[in-house]
């Protein structure tokens, strides 16, 4: 019998492809791939575990979410081992802005918050996410968020946002936090 996330895996694969295609519309989706080249890397392309950041920091195009700044290869480093090898990456809110408060502000508004939940979940039903497939969301504000507008997931992770790290100089930890979330996953 098969599972529903094996299953989610095999869709995936079977429309690849096409997939791939619909899901260039979204600014902020791109894979845990480093370099991403989905056209070289598509059998590796999944959707068994989603990594999800609040927001973009600035206006990006599909494919470059996680792949541009230089802590993004603090990301490649974290997510380049399983589970999260090739693994869907998007962001809650498409909202490109550095300032988080001000997207957490902007989140309140009714109307922007129906935007971007329906941007989520139509990128979840090209994918065949399920409630049941994980979700490792970036920060604990973005998983706060998430579970708010998204109640029916059940199985919601979160590491600590790089910037935090960051200031302490604790490198090795967020990628030791994540390791151990993957090890919870697999």
């Amino acid at each position: 019998m098969t599972s529903a996330r094996s299953l989610n895996f095999v869709i995936l694969e079977v429309v690849n492809e096409r997939t791939l295609q619909k899901l260039t519309q979204f600014s902020t989706a791109t894979f845990a791939l480093w370099p991403l080249d989905v056209n070289q890397n598509a059998v590796h392309l999944h959707s068994k575990v989603i990594i999800m950041g609040l927001n973009p920091s600035a206006g990006i195009e599909f494919g470059s979410n996680f792949h541009a700044k230089r802590f993004d290869l603090w990301y490649e480093e974290a997510f380049s081992k399983e589970p999260f090898k090739g693994s869907y990456m998007t962001d809650l809110i498409s909202f490109p802005e550095a300032d988080s408060n001000i997207v957490i502000t902007k989140w309140k508004d009714e109307e922007f918050r129906k935007i971007h939940i329906q941007s989520l979940r139509q990128q979840f039903e090209l994918l065949g996410v399920t409630a049941q497939t994980p979700i490792l969301c970036i920060g604990k504000i973005t998983k706060e968020l998430f579970k708010e507008a998204f109640p029916e997931y059940t199985t919601v992770f979160h590491v600590n946002h790089p910037n935090s790290y960051r200031m302490t100089g604790k490198r090795q930890n967020f990628l030791e936090d994540v390791a151990s979330i993957g090890r919870g996953i697999n």
